[in-house]
């Protein structure tokens, strides 16, 4: 909204600090994570709370965001916290960023972590997202050889293909300077919806493609599609240049 030349003043006007902001600061926990939550695919509550990589993910990119808005440093610190308890629990060597710090890390596998890279918070050149990549393509691709599935967890509406999940990806490919990857992906759905007056699905098949669950759907489906068309200069700059920030300069190391 602020990007696209609106008044920033709304962050005092609908008292954004004290409702989003503050609580959000503090569901920082000990793990320096956002506290167990339901998280993107809607997991409730009842004993199915877990350390998501999305939450956390997301809190970082929001708490630099209010605070360039605002001006207060504490929710830069915030976010930097966060980034350290990110690194120290929420990745893998051999795997890349895990879905959740509670599952051992093989049975740990989501892509809703990709935002992660999408949003800056680690470069999509580094080696966690190289690692991340090729766990995400060994374990989630699906059978009809173009699009993932949205985690490892197995029931039948996990492992549909998700195409909030392939356009995703294919925008960190785009910052991972993969792009015949990433229009790979973005061909593939052009063309399904092209097939199919224009909609675009939330679901399809992971063997045939054909389309189920939701036809059209807005936010994981046409939504994300604009999202990705609107982010690709944004993109492209990440992969010219890269972003500098791994786990190894978070926690101290070099930047390699």
């Amino acid at each position: 909204y602020v990007d696209a030349g609106g008044d920033p003043a709304f962050v005092a006007d609908y008292d954004v600090l004290a409702a989003v902001a503050e609580p959000l600061l503090n569901a920082i926990d000990d793990l320096d994570l956002i506290q167990a939550d339901s998280s993107i695919w809607e997991r409730h509550w009842n004993g199915n709370e877990k350390h998501f990589t999305y939450t956390t993910a997301m809190a970082i990119k929001g708490l630099d965001a209010i605070a360039e808005l605002s001006g207060s440093s504490d929710y830069s610190e915030g976010a930097r916290r966060l980034e350290l308890g990110l690194c120290e629990n929420l990745v893998d060597p051999d795997l890349g960023l895990l879905g959740n710090a509670e599952e051992e890390p093989q049975s740990a596998i989501d892509l809703a972590a990709v935002e992660a890279f999408n949003h800056g918070i680690l470069d999509a050149q580094g080696p966690t997202a190289t690692a991340s990549f090729a766990t995400w393509e060994d374990r989630l691709a699906v059978a009809n050889g173009m699009g993932f599935k949205r985690n490892d967890d197995g029931d039948i509406y996990d492992e549909q293909e998700w195409v909030v999940m392939d356009l995703r990806l294919a925008e960190a490919y785009r910052r991972g300077c993969q792009l015949d990857k990433a229009k790979a992906i973005e061909g593939w759905i052009t063309r399904q919806a092209y097939l199919n007056l224009w909609s675009i699905p939330e679901l399809m098949d992971p063997d045939t493609g054909r389309y189920v669950g939701p036809t059209p759907m807005l936010g994981f489906g046409a939504g994300a599609y604009m999202v990705g068309l609107h982010n690709r200069e944004a993109a492209a700059l990440d992969c010219s240049t890269g972003i500098d920030q791994t786990c190894a300069s978070i926690l101290g190391g070099d930047t390699s």
